[in-house]
């Protein structure tokens, strides 16, 4: 369990990462807060999808149980911390 909890610890953070730095240049105050209020992209989705893109490409290796796994835990974990 503390695996998972590092694991979603360290992709909320990857979330709140600005790779350009133009994010909310021109943005006043009050719109800032309203943008930062807006839930932002799943990264669990992300990674789900592409284990699942893996496991379409190669389905006799069992990765699509991997991929089920995966995506129930996170999504047990989420509800969990909401």
């Amino acid at each position: 369990m503390k695996v998972f909890k590092k694991i979603i610890e360290f992709l909320n953070r990857i979330k709140d990462i600005d790779i350009w730095g133009d994010r909310n240049e021109s943005l006043s105050d009050d719109e800032r807060e309203r943008i930062d209020r807006i839930p932002t992209q799943n990264p669990y989705g992300i990674v789900g999808l592409i284990i699942g893109g893996f496991a379409f490409l190669f389905p006799q290796y069992g990765i699509s149980i991997i991929t089920l796994i995966f995506c129930v835990v996170t999504l047990l974990l989420l509800l969990s911390f909401a």
